[in-house]
């Protein structure tokens, strides 16, 4: 909302003494919200930073040596990594067919 929006019809019977005391106050108040939602923010950010170091700590603790806890969904590294296993894998088979079509001649 704007200034002219928050005065609505007031705007028409002001002085312009009254005007600039009006506008001062808002331009104040607006400056604070502004303060407050940069704080907010922060603190969002480091209370989620916080979660996250409290997550993979307690995922530790809670997991039996030589497990990992992994994504539901895989990332696209995980993908990627998984592609290039299978690429490398299939080439094995394929080399593997070849060499027991050879070994029959």
């Amino acid at each position: 909302m704007t200034f002219e929006e928050w005065l609505g019809d007031r705007i028409e019977t002001m002085t312009s003494h009254e005007y600039a005391s009006e506008k001062a106050a808002w331009d104040y108040q607006q400056e604070r919200i502004d303060e407050l939602e940069a704080d907010m923010e922060k603190l969002r950010f480091d209370l989620g930073t916080k979660n996250l170091t409290a997550f993979a700590e307690g995922t530790r603790a809670c997991c039996p040596e030589g497990y990992v806890v992994v994504p539901i969904e895989p990332t696209e590294a995980m993908v990627e990594a998984g592609d290039a296993l299978w690429a490398h894998h299939c080439t094995s088979i394929y080399e593997a067919m070849i060499q027991a079509a050879q070994e029959e001649e």
